[in-house]
Formats: C-alpha cells, structure tokens, sequence
C-alpha cells in the first residue's frame, strides 16, 4: 500500500513513531503528474504544512 503526504514533516513524524528511512520509489517525485481531474483536484486541495 502507498499513501502520500505533501511535506517533509511526516518524515520526523514517522520516525518518532519507529519507522526507518529506506530507499524507494516515490510517487510524483520525479515530475510524474496525476492525469485523473478527480484526483488532481483532491491532491491540490490538500494544505501544506
């Protein structure tokens, strides 16, 4: 399972909770864009924080 998160908080947040960094595919990290409007839409309406 993959989910996303705009920021780069979630990653203390993650390891304050015992994950471990590793290396791996990052969805729309390397220019990828969402071609669903839908999903587009959601993506965008999210809030940086």
């Amino acid at each position: 399972m993959t989910y996303l998160a705009r920021g780069y908080k979630i990653i203390s947040d993650l390891t304050a909770a015992g994950y471990k960094e590793s290396s791996f595919f990052v969805p729309l990290s390397n220019g990828e864009t969402i071609t669903d409007p839908s999903l587009a839409a959601q993506w965008e309406s999210l809030k940086h924080k």
